[in-house]
């Protein structure tokens, strides 16, 4: 006698989310599997990150891929962002974004071009103001803020503003 497998209705959503690993230091694969999974066991606990079917697909020293329930992608994404350091080695993870196939995680956010181009004193024109631009990344722009607005984020510590190209075109 066959195990029937449980109907489509009934069974657990995947979602796969991709990170960056952002550090100072040369970290392995193995370093950042680490950090993720030690950030989750130390904010949530054993009991409740067992219930986050979480799974590391791929850790490079470049990105991960996590695997996980469609309920747990915030709590993955949250914890992930609290990840500080790993061997007195300074980590971040950052969410480049979810999806429903790993196939889908590949082609929309992991085969882009990784390299970050500096750009030196470049203007743009932004809401009717010039800024210099400090960095760019594919479509992604960060600008420095002028004093005014720094005046008026006075209590916020603000390095850069981020924008997209698109915004700078008003789309």
């Amino acid at each position: 006698m066959r195990i029937k497998s449980l109907p489509s209705t009934l069974r657990e959503r995947k979602r796969y989310i991709a990170f960056i690993v952002e550090s100072d230091h040369k970290i392995s694969g193995e370093e950042a599997r680490e950090a993720l999974l030690d950030s989750t066991l130390n904010l949530l606990g054993e009991v409740r990150s067992s219930r986050l079917s979480l799974r590391i697909i791929k850790a490079t020293s470049d990105y991960i891929i996590v695997g996980c329930n469609h309920i747990s992608v915030e709590k993955i994404i949250g914890c992930a962002a609290l990840t500080g350091e790993i061997r007195g080695k300074k980590i971040h993870l950052r969410s480049l974004g979810t999806s429903g196939t790993i196939k889908a995680v590949h082609k929309k956010f992991l085969s882009r071009n990784k390299e970050v181009i500096e750009v030196e004193e470049s203007k743009v024109i932004f809401k009717g103001k010039a800024f210099t631009v400090a960095r760019k990344f594919n479509i992604c722009l960060d600008l420095v803020p002028d004093e005014e607005f720094l005046r008026r984020v006075k209590k916020l510590k603000v390095e850069y503003i981020g924008i997209t190209q698109t915004d700078v075109r008003g789309e």
